[in-house]
């Protein structure tokens, strides 16, 4: 695997796939999971921009955003038909917890008269995650309909990832986007520190 991002704790990629994709079950779960943080960027797209903001290119975020939501959980009931709702599953609350921490946190980052750019920090660093788990996790799984889905997801991530650096380096100094992709590893660390304990009890 060419990824191999370690946190502070130790932890990789290849650790973290190493948990989830233990049996069927348990990748349904994180298929399910990644379904629900999905969906919830998309929500933070809606709630961040103004309605008087949407364009065309922040439509079709949201857009394909709600299109991966449901493609990842369609795969998550094909593996496993008794999938509960997002509610429902041990990894649930984690995801909430990863995705409104780093929101607030990232978010506070920017003068108020630069709430604005808010949207399009955070989506840059939550992409460059995206960029590092889902080619990972694709090589990772025994699934070919699993490997099929995420590489239609890989194409339009990877375009907005492209988008939201471009964006970020335009308005933000590097130093507070650093500052911000630090955040951001910080939550992700914890965020697998809590998945091993979930899936390890």
């Amino acid at each position: 695997m060419q990824v191999m991002e370690a946190n502070e704790s130790g932890y990789t990629v290849a650790d973290l796939l190493g948990l989830v994709l233990a049996d069927r079950k348990t990748e349904s779960e994180w298929l399910n999971h990644l379904s629900q943080l999905e969906y919830v960027g998309c929500r933070k797209i809606l709630k961040a921009v103004g309605f008087e903001a949407v364009d065309l290119e922040t439509l079709l975020h949201i857009q394909e955003e709600a299109s991966h939501a449901l493609l990842l959980k369609q795969l998550a009931v094909e593996l496993e038909p008794a999938t509960p709702g997002w509610t429902g599953g041990r990894l649930s609350a984690l995801g909430w917890a990863y995705m409104s921490e780093l929101d607030r946190e990232v978010s506070a980052l920017l003068p108020a008269d630069r709430g604005q750019l808010a949207y399009p920090l955070v989506s840059f660093v939550v992409e460059k995650r995206v960029m590092l788990l889902y080619p990972a996790y694709r090589n990772a799984t025994a699934h070919p309909r699993v490997r099929s889905v995420l590489n239609s997801i890989l194409a339009q991530e990877g375009r907005h990832e492209s988008r939201f650096e471009r964006w970020s380096k335009k308005e933000l100094p590097a130093e507070l986007i650093a500052r911000a992709r630090a955040i951001e590893v910080g939550k992700w660390n914890r965020f697998c520190e809590r998945v091993e304990q979930v899936l390890r009890d």
